[in-house]
């Protein structure tokens, strides 16, 4: 197996970007993540005809304070569109053992990974009993207080 380790930054145009987070219906047990290129900028590699690779889908991961990083199932694509402007929206689901509190949640397309965005999760989140609320560290305005810092305020 061969590891590209990158020695830059992907270019800002092609990072997936998220808008917010929000909880899914209730009594479900999903969130739904709304952004922007989302799947990434390529549908990753091919070789000619017998050989298709595609990572065109979303990719969401959560850290928390410590350090441990949890992985979330992610399903429902609005599309499988590589490189598409405009709203793309996916649905993710939780590992059983989440902590709640702030973490920083990533969108990894095509392996270009968006910056974090804050969400906070409390234990009525993880209950699935409150539905269609935003969990994004926004602040009183609504705007996005663009921390990637976790640490309660």
């Amino acid at each position: 197996m061969w590891v590209l380790t990158s020695d830059g930054a992907a270019p800002a145009a092609r990072r997936p970007k998220i808008d917010d987070v929000i909880r899914g219906p209730e009594g479900s047990d999903f969130f739904t993540v709304v952004g922007r290129q989302l799947n990434g900028s390529s549908a990753g590699s091919s070789y000619g005809d017998d050989v298709e690779s595609d990572e065109n889908y979303p990719l969401v991961s959560l850290t928390a304070r410590n350090g441990t990083v949890f992985y979330a199932t992610t399903s429902n694509w609005s599309n499988t569109d590589v490189g598409k402007s405009g709203a793309q929206s996916v649905n993710f689901t939780l590992q059983q053992d989440m902590p709640p509190g702030r973490l920083k949640l990533i969108v990894s397309g095509a392996g270009i990974r968006s910056k974090p965005f804050c969400v906070r999760l409390s234990a009525r989140h993880l209950l699935a009993v409150y539905a269609d609320e935003s969990i994004s560290c926004r602040n009183t305005l609504g705007s996005d207080d663009e921390e990637t810092d976790i640490t309660d305020n």
